[in-house]
This record gives C-alpha cells, sequence and structure tokens, in this order.
C-alpha cells in the first residue's frame, strides 16, 4: 500500500493535467460519502493514499476518528482521487499554517534563549543583569551582602 498523498511531489504525476483538478468535486464527493460528523475530522487528519490491485491502482481517503482509522474506497479515478485530495488540502490549509506558525516561533524561542545565553557572561561582566528580555544595570548596589553569595548586593551602596 502506497500512502502518499496524490497531491504530493512526492507521488508520481496523476495522468490528468493539473488544471482539471476541482476541489469542488472532491468537497461534494466528501459531503456525500462520509457522515457529517466526521467532516470535521478531515480538518485535522485525512489523506488519499494510492493502493496497487493487480495491474490497477485504487484510491481511499483514509482518516481517524475516535481513536480508529477509518477508509473510504474513492475507486480508480485518478481526477476524482486528485479533486478529493485538493479538497482535503483546502480544508487542512489552516491548521497546517497554525502548525507551521508554532513551529517558527518555537525555533525564534530557542534561537532567543541561544542568544542569551551566549551574551548573559559579558553582559555581566559590563555590569548589567537579565530581567526577562531586557538588559538592565542594577543601581545602588556594589557590596557584598554577608554570607549571600557573590552576586548579591547590600542595597544602598553607590556604585
Amino acid at each position: 500500500m502506497d500512502t502518499h498523498p496524490v497531491s504530493s511531489p512526492a507521488a508520481p504525476a496523476s495522468p490528468t493535467p493539473a488544471d482539471t483538478v476541482d476541489p469542488a468535486v472532491g468537497e461534494a464527493w466528501l459531503a456525500d460519502r462520509i457522515p457529517a460528523e466526521h467532516l470535521a475530522q478531515l480538518e485535522r487528519s485525512g489523506v488519499v493514499s494510492r493502493e496497487r490491485r493487480g495491474a490497477r491502482r485504487r484510491y481511499r481517503l483514509r482518516y481517524r476518528s475516535a481513536g480508529r482509522q477509518i477508509a473510504r474506497n474513492i475507486g480508480s479515478d485518478a481526477a476524482l482521487a486528485d479533486s478529493v485530495a485538493a479538497a482535503l488540502a483546502r480544508r487542512q490549509a489552516p491548521r497546517r499554517g497554525t502548525l507551521a506558525t508554532r513551529r517558527l516561533i518555537t525555533e525564534v524561542n530557542r534561537t532567543l534563549r541561544a542568544t542569551w545565553r551566549e551574551m548573559a557572561p559579558h553582559l555581566r561582566a559590563a555590569g548589567y543583569r537579565l530581567h526577562g528580555r531586557t538588559a538592565r544595570r542594577p543601581r545602588g548596589r556594589t557590596t557584598p551582602v554577608a554570607g549571600a553569595s557573590p552576586d548579591v548586593i547590600a542595597p544602598g551602596q553607590p556604585n
């Protein structure tokens, strides 16, 4: 069983031209054959897979609902399978965009943390401390407090 989405670049090109793919046909097929309570699940999961049966190819819509995989037969029509895949891509686009944004935010935060870790010793040597994402120079503290760590300075002492 080949589980690559029909519309993915990894899948071989379908015999139908790309301009004949109509997501409206795929949406109509989905509305006709998928129960209404399962249509919302297609926004999170769902793929059109290609299977070989002897010399023929069969296409199936696979998705998960309530922890179980459900497969619906699309048939051997590659154009219909491409239309269903396009309709799925349209339904999943907002979620995929959200997930891509989350990944970018995570990467940015990771880079910021690494940068601050790298800068912290240099800032401390220059007399600055990190306060959140801001480098601040502490005011009025220059002598260590007795019994405290060397980083703790007594209040009221001049710089």
